[in-house]
């Protein structure tokens, strides 16, 4: 969920909960993962034409966003009682209530994460739109967030490994396929793949009939596989969007 204050978004989303005033424990060690962030001081968020800074209920301290994988992150208990919004929290179910707790919310495992840096190398093939668009979105029609896309200096097949660890059971990706060519007009790949390999460097997915300009959605189950490795030829082709599914 995203709300916009006056020109800056704010993302709420597992990593802004940690702010909430609740223990580690509280959510359970098995949802929680270890990653890099950086506190950014240099981001002004203004609320109905006042500057608005988030602190600690409890200390008062000053409580500063976070940027990590190009999205930033504001504390949710401040942000939503800043807006009038009283927050609840639901040890039972894990949930988070802003205002209204009429509804109730069932336990689930299902969570979808990004394909980002965090499971997924090479990190220089990871794209932003807000940053590279033009390395991301090459494909007539579709827009993608992020993804992983080869620079026009890179005249070779994209490869994404994916470090999986039995953790997650589906890929799932949208992909651009093009490619450059030959003086006399034809492509470098006459027939391009994309294909998806484990650990052992056998083929666990491939999709048929592959031509260049298209675009494809791949769905990939993964459980069994603790390494997984994306192959799509042609230089100019984009993984676009792509999400673990557990």
């Amino acid at each position: 969920m995203k709300t916009c204050l006056k020109n800056k978004w704010v993302v709420f989303s597992l990593v802004s909960l940690l702010f909430l005033s609740f223990s580690e424990q509280a959510f359970g060690s098995n949802t929680l993962r270890e990653i890099k962030v950086f506190l950014n001081s240099g981001i002004n968020v203004m609320l109905h034409g006042d500057r608005f800074i988030a602190k600690d209920a409890s200390s008062g301290t000053e409580l500063l966003p976070i940027t990590y994988n190009g999205n930033t992150y504001l504390p949710l208990r401040a942000v939503a009682e800043a807006t009038d919004l009283e927050v609840t929290w639901d040890q039972r179910t894990q949930t988070i209530y802003l205002g209204d707790t009429e509804q109730s919310v069932q336990p689930q495992n299902d969570r979808i994460v990004q394909l980002t840096t965090e499971y997924g190398r090479p990190a220089d093939k990871y794209r932003l739109a807000s940053t590279t668009p033009h390395l991301l979105n090459r494909g007539p029609g579709k827009t993608f967030k992020y993804g992983y896309a080869n620079d026009r200096d890179f005249q070779m097949n994209l490869q994404v490994y994916v470090t999986n660890n039995f953790e997650f059971e589906t890929l799932k990706a949208t992909i651009w396929v093009d490619d450059t060519k030959n003086d006399a007009g034809n492509y470098t790949t006459s027939k391009p793949r994309i294909e998806v390999y484990n650990e052992r460097n056998e083929v666990i997915h491939a999709v048929p009939n592959v031509a260049h300009k298209n675009f494809y959605e791949i769905e990939v189950n993964i459980a069994d596989v603790k390494e997984v490795r994306i192959l799509v030829d042609g230089t100019y082709s984009v993984i676009g969007d792509p999400v673990l599914i557990k």
